[in-house]
């Protein structure tokens, strides 16, 4: 159907709505259409005269969050929140983590959260959008946990008849990934995680540099799962995650083929900053990294405009090897400025000796590589101080003689002292066993649950979180309930922390860490005074504090 462009004004132009679909939807004058974009078409839809529904709660940090939740995947709807106290202004990161949602009033005993988006149901690109935000958050536990069923969603989608290949390709994925209801090993899930999340972004913020890295990581899949093959207890599993690699390959593909001309025009202006900073991390599995300090870094960092930062790190947990390959990457590319959070810090010796003497500026992130004779700036805090604070607070949940099982991660680093620190706290009146769980939450799980079943346990201390999880499901699936302390306080250890499944945390404030990065880094590339150390307080965290 052609309708004719008429000019009613010096800058309005109108068309003429078919007279039948006006009779069908009862319009009459003076009433309103809802129009959305979709790239280059315009959907009209018979405006729905609604008015919002007002849920009007108490402020609890966990309650919003679930009705935000619920609001966004489901609902249209107003949150007011009210307290009795001045509401804290974290209330505003519990919001952007849902597109389309935003504070329209803030006061200090009041906050009002509206959907600043019109309901899905109208538009094909919002219900796509929304399928891959779900899938996307269902990741970040393991296994995946659905917040809601999207067949319906794609039932709606495939009547809009856009993009199906995509969407065929979607709908596969999430079929397959709900096939996993045990905990993954940790490498291969982490790969999935990574590669879905960077498909996502190529797809709704494309990045040359992107393309880039997943072509290196679908070039190495094969090779890749054969190792987890071999390795794995789980075939079936493995078999499952290496589909949902080659589906996300096929997606990628049908991603880029549909890209537009902006698309591109974006990817041209990648060139035009003034400094290149490479980041290695530790690996790309365990949420401290892969989620908290990469993402600060990545937030902060957009503050200034003249800093292009390029990631890459390690994809199998604490691969040495690797890590010494992307930095040997980095200094033959010729970036400007290098942040490392180092694996084994003695094996990088020679690696760190050619940084200094390129004198390129670096920053080490965490783990102090304790090299006199090098020049670096480090980032970090007291591993000891965390321990032994966790350690004095544990001893009053027990009574003496008790039984506490620790797992702890492995090879070396400053970080190897939260287990001295806890065991010095706890003296000798209780009796402590370590086990190494290699900071891993599916092989702390598998240990955990064989332990326990042969042995007694009083509490468990984790020196990460990832750690904590997975000895949360043992406990789960053992039917006990027993104090579990964490450290790091990451978005999983935090989530355990509000439900009462942690006893207590260390807030090693991983996003400050990687805030702190990003605005040192700068300033070593700027010629501005930096400190050689920059240690930061941890702070000791349990659930009566966060519900005061």
């Amino acid at each position: 159907m052609y309708r004719k462009v008429t000019r009613t004004g010096p800058a309005t132009l109108t068309i003429a709505l078919p007279a039948k679909w006006v009779k069908e939807h009862n319009l009459k004058p003076g009433q309103y259409v809802e129009v959305d974009e979709s790239e280059a078409d315009l959907i009209i839809s018979p405006g729905i005269e609604k008015t919002p529904e007002n849920i009007i709660i108490p402020y609890n940090e966990v309650l919003i969050e679930n009705m935000l939740e619920k609001l966004f995947l489901e609902a249209e709807a107003t949150i007011t929140i009210h307290s009795e106290e001045k509401i804290p202004e974290t209330i505003t990161k519990i919001v952007e983590r849902f597109p389309g949602m935003q504070i329209t009033e803030m006061q200090p005993n009041k906050v009002i959260i509206s959907r600043t988006l019109k309901p899905a149901l109208s538009n094909p690109d919002a219900l796509l959008r929304r399928s891959y935000i779900v899938i996307k958050e269902a990741l970040t536990h393991n296994p995946p946990q659905f917040s809601s069923n999207l067949n319906e969603t794609f039932f709606l989608l495939q009547l809009h008849q856009k993009r199906p290949k995509e969407i065929f390709i979607l709908k596969e994925l999430y079929s397959t990934i709900l096939k996993l209801k045990k905990p993954v090993h940790d490498n291969t899930y982490a790969l999935l995680r990574l590669v879905f999340n960077t498909v996502y972004e190529q797809k709704y913020n494309f990045s040359s540099t992107d393309t880039k890295h997943l072509a290196e990581i679908f070039g190495r899949t094969e090779d890749l799962f054969k190792n987890y093959y071999k390795k794995s207890k789980s075939p079936l599993q493995i078999s499952e995650v290496h589909y949902c690699i080659h589906l996300l390959s096929q997606l990628h593909k049908e991603i880029l083929y549909k890209q537009s001309i902006d698309v591109l025009t974006k990817a041209t202006k990648l060139t035009s900053k003034r400094f290149r900073v490479g980041v290695c991390l530790k690996n790309q599995s365990n949420p401290f990294w892969a989620i908290d300090v990469k993402e600060s870094i990545r937030q902060t960092a957009q503050g200034y405009k003249d800093m292009e930062l390029i990631f890459k790190s390690p994809l199998k947990d604490f691969d040495i090897n690797e890590q010494e390959e992307i930095l040997k990457e980095f200094i033959s590319e010729g970036m400007d400025g290098i942040m490392l959070a180092p694996i084994q810090p003695k094996r990088l010796k020679k690696i760190v000796d050619k940084i200094n003497k390129l004198n390129i500026p670096l920053l080490i992130l965490d783990t102090d590589i304790e090299l006199e004779e090098n020049k670096y700036t480090f980032i970090g805090f007291d591993n000891y101080k965390g321990g032994y604070l966790t350690g004095e607070y544990l001893k009053k949940h027990l009574k003496k003689g008790s039984n506490v099982l620790i797992l702890k991660g492995h090879l070396e680093g400053n970080f190897t002292q939260r287990v001295p620190g806890f065991i010095d706290a706890m003296g000798k009146e209780y009796k402590t066993k370590v086990i190494v769980g290699h900071f891993q939450e599916s092989t702390a799980y598998e240990k955990t649950l064989e332990y326990m079943k042969k042995n007694k346990v009083d509490a468990i201390f984790s020196t990460s979180d990832n750690m904590a999880l997975g000895a949360i499901k043992a406990m789960e699936e053992l039917n006990k309930k027993i104090p579990i302390c964490g450290f790091d306080m990451t978005e999983g250890g935090l989530a355990a922390l509000k439900k009462g499944k942690l006893l207590s945390e260390v807030n090693t404030k991983p996003r400050e860490q990687g805030a702190l990065g990003a605005h040192t880094m700068y300033n070593l590339l700027t010629k501005k005074t930096v400190a050689e150390r920059i240690e930061y307080d941890i702070e000791f965290i349990t659930k009566k504090q966060l519900t005061r």
